[in-house]
């Protein structure tokens, strides 16, 4: 009988797999075929979502198969191994297609050594005989003409050879002597052809090789994606990133820039445009003001030509860390931690689809009650004065006001104000509340 309780798939391998393909640039961006369930026919889709549930489900299936081999108890366990293992070998087999990564022992039979009566019969093949006699098609298989030639046949019961002593059996299964002694199952088959029953040996060895071996083909569609990887860099390198005075304006060129970036695996920038561009165009009225943005753009554009330089070099850990604008607070005392975490309540919501750079850029002025506004403002001035702790003082404005994010984040502006070289024109829209944080010097 099989050495089934020793049985185990490494678990090591999908999670190496995990690991590859989450470390990949490109992986994620697959693009592949599927099948469209209104009409059938193929359509091509993003395969990121379908990846991940392959590999998830590989992980529970990997669990589940090493309690399943722990023991043979009933002829359930082997429908129940022969499902859940095709099952795993269609999640590998779908990964495989994604990535255009072929099997290449399609035609092996070395697992178990059953190449049928027209000599055409694989392992693939004798797995999916099997597995239909015993629980998909038990009472229908009709598709395996290696196996059963022109016969229909049919599986009323598997008997479990481990632990048991069929006598007369055995005595039916005499001449097959050596296959019995090596089997864990008999499939009972009926045809219109035999007088008697038809058995197929099942050995549990022979499945779990089987298993293993189709499991272990995650190896390759691995070694696929990584060098996979290292060619698509070395070829996008060798790629020239258009530059800026190559476009009517410099909009156009960011626009471009910023789909260059994601074709190169190195992430989706579509947001951070969105705030590039509004920096770009905006502007103060008030000349000092303006003066220091104006430098700040300056540094922008700067930051993205080596933004640019990076790209082009497919230097993945500088694009993943550059900072193109930088930290408005970064030089602010911890103790102001809380004031400096509420800035985002005056930022636009870059992530919004209709997003445009005009409505933030033209829209200069706070539109709330300014005098309740000033109110506020001046009472976080007086609690500075008094020196009245941040905590305190907040709860009670709060408490006073009722304020809305708007508000709120102004007076965490006025507690910061004073690591600022210049005051800070509250009366600003929210946007150029903010943005002059990002264009000042600090003390």
């Amino acid at each position: 009988m099989g050495g089934y309780v020793e049985y185990i798939l490494n678990p090591i391998l999908n999670k190496e797999f995990r690991l590859a393909y989450n470390g990949s640039h490109f992986a994620s961006m697959k693009v592949a075929e599927f099948q469209n369930p209104s009409n059938k026919k193929k359509y091509k889709a993003d395969a990121a979502n379908c990846v991940c549930a392959c590999m998830d489900r590989i992980d529970l299936l990997v669990i589940h198969f090493n309690k399943l081999f722990a023991e043979v108890d009933s002829p359930f366990k082997l429908c129940d191994i022969l499902n859940y293992g095709q099952t795993l070998i269609d999640c590998i087999d779908m990964l495989a297609k994604i990535y255009e990564v072929p099997y290449k022992e399609k035609s092996d039979s070395s697992c178990f050594n059953e190449i049928g009566i027209d000599g055409n019969g694989t392992d693939e093949k004798y797995f999916k005989y099997i597995r239909s006699l015993c629980s998909v098609h038990p009472v229908e298989t009709s598709r395996h003409q290696s196996y059963q030639g022109i016969e229909s046949e049919w599986s009323p019961w598997i008997d479990v050879l481990v632990g048991t002593n069929h006598e007369v059996l055995h005595k039916i299964m005499a001449k097959d002597k050596n296959k019995v002694e090596k089997a864990d199952y008999a499939i009972v088959v009926y045809r219109n052809d035999m007088e008697l029953s038809k058995y197929i040996y099942v050995s549990l060895d022979e499945i779990f090789m089987y298993i293993r071996k189709r499991y272990c083909f995650l190896k390759e569609i691995k070694s696929a994606i990584e060098k996979k990887d290292i060619e698509l860099a070395n070829q996008l390198k060798g790629e020239n990133i258009s530059l800026p005075e190559s476009f009517e304006n410099y909009d156009l060129y960011l626009d471009y820039f910023v789909g260059e970036i994601y074709r190169r695996g190195m992430g989706d920038f579509r947001f951070e445009l969105n705030e590039w561009k509004t920096i770009l165009h905006s502007y103060f009225e008030d000349q000092v003001l303006d003066k220091y943005l104006v430098d700040y753009k300056n540094t922008i554009m700067k930051n993205i030509e080596k933004l640019h330089n990076g790209v082009q070099k497919m230097d993945f850990d500088f694009v993943t860390n550059f900072d193109i604008v930088g930290d408005s607070t970064s030089g602010i005392p911890s103790d102001y931690a809380y004031s400096c975490s509420k800035l985002v309540y005056l930022l636009p919501e870059w992530e919004d689809e209709d997003f445009l750079v005009a409505d933030v850029t033209e829209n200069h002025f706070y539109m709330g009650d300014k005098e309740r506004l000033i109110s506020m403002i001046d009472e976080v001035e007086v609690f500075k004065k008094e020196g009245i702790n941040i905590a305190y003082a907040n709860r009670l404005i709060d408490d006073n006001y009722n304020t809305n994010n708007s508000e709120w984040a102004r007076v965490q502006v006025k507690w910061i104000e004073q690591f600022y070289k210049y005051p800070i024109d509250y009366q600003l829209s929210d946007w150029y509340v903010y943005l002059q944080l990002r264009i000042l010097p600090q003390n």
